[in-house]
């Protein structure tokens, strides 16, 4: 098995590698994780670095990748310390943000404000690969408690805002979105 998703982790395994030659020696964020199976990836395709992003205490000990908690990563934006990314990704991440299930406030607008931190965090250019529970094609999405969202078009719409859609693809119960920074805000 590849990752933690089984199929779905197959499928992002499949997108970094189509993007490989843009992500090599570049350096990115990773939004949310429990084990590293997402920056491994990343360090396969050619990546320098990554920085991987948690509401909790995570240690990973690998010398291309360090890990930030959303409080020290927020002190470091406000400061001025904090370099952009040349990608980002969030693989079933976004989807819980806002829901209080992993240690974070409870806001109803979590995701779409995760989705609009990555957008900023990002270079103009950056690749943002999204993986969430979606239904393409259906304009309804929902809420499973405090578990995470599925969505539909219409939360799409949001969680996507300002960013150039490249492609989507199904993969099993995820859907996965290749999204661009533009270059121009």
């Amino acid at each position: 098995m590849i990752g933690a998703y089984g199929h779905e982790s197959a499928g992002l395994k499949e997108l970094l590698q189509k993007y490989a030659a843009e992500l090599n020696g570049k350096s990115g964020i990773v939004i949310g994780t429990q084990h590293p199976w997402v920056e491994v990836m990343l360090l396969n395709v050619g990546v320098n670095h990554v920085t991987t992003v948690d509401y909790n205490t995570i240690t990973i000990e690998h010398p291309n990748i360090s890990v930030i908690s959303v409080t020290n990563l927020a002190e470091k934006n406000l400061d001025g310390r904090f370099q952009p990314a040349d990608f980002a990704v969030s693989f079933s991440s976004i989807e819980h943000a806002g829901l209080g299930r992993y240690g974070d406030p409870v806001n109803p607008y979590g995701d779409l404000e995760s989705a609009a931190q990555t957008w900023c965090m990002l270079k103009p250019g950056g690749l943002f690969f999204l993986g969430v529970p979606a239904n393409f094609g259906k304009r309804k999405g929902k809420i499973r408690f405090n578990g995470d969202r599925v969505y539909g078009e219409a939360r799409l719409e949001h969680l996507t805002a300002n960013f150039l859609e490249l492609e989507r693809r199904p993969f099993g119960y995820d859907g996965i979105i290749t999204l661009r920074k533009p270059l121009s805000d």
